[in-house]
């Protein structure tokens, strides 16, 4: 094995730099990958926050999804775990889709007050179901240029966290 002489290095430091800029550079972009992938396609909401929290999303062509879930006023005094929330979920080019979810006890009591607007094309009435204590979804068909797409926005809770989520 040959040893690396000290003075080398020092007669280099330009290169030394640059190889290590080098690695630099092909590390990071792959860090932001990464941290892209994690959460990109599901609205987190905070139930200790509370209020109305709006998300930016991405969907699969690279197009914003825009999420907005908000408390829908009781007055005061109401637990964090007894609240309405509505929740808003919009593909800006072709349609919005939301419903309300009331939560008793960190978990879904029902849903109601499902809607779908379209901007160009038309959806059909779609079927709002409370599929388990922590899991909702709202399913309705999207026609675009004739063809119909299936589409369902979920929501999950587990403990102070609401998902929401197109599946």
């Amino acid at each position: 094995m040959k040893e690396v002489d000290a003075m080398n290095v020092k007669k280099f430091p330009g290169a030394v730099f640059m190889v290590c800029l080098a690695l630099f550079l092909m590390i990071l972009p792959s860090a932001e990958i990464k941290a892209e992938e994690i959460n990109y396609k599901e609205a987190v909401y905070d139930l200790t926050e509370g209020g109305t929290q709006k998300f930016v999303l991405e969907d699969e062509a690279g197009q914003e999804i825009y999420v907005t879930i908000a408390e829908v006023s009781q007055g005061k005094n109401v637990r964090i775990a007894d609240k309405t929330y509505a929740v808003k979920y919009t593909n800006p080019s072709q349609w919005t889709a939301g419903y309300n979810v009331i939560v008793k006890s960190n978990s879904i009591s029902s849903v109601n007050s499902p809607y779908v607007d379209t901007v160009l094309e038309r959806a059909s009435n779609g079927t709002l179901k409370k599929e388990s204590s922590k899991q909702a979804t709202y399913y309705f068909s999207y026609t675009i240029s004739g063809i119909a797409a299936n589409i369902g926005i979920r929501t999950q809770i587990n403990g102070t966290e609401m998902k929401v989520y197109k599946i």
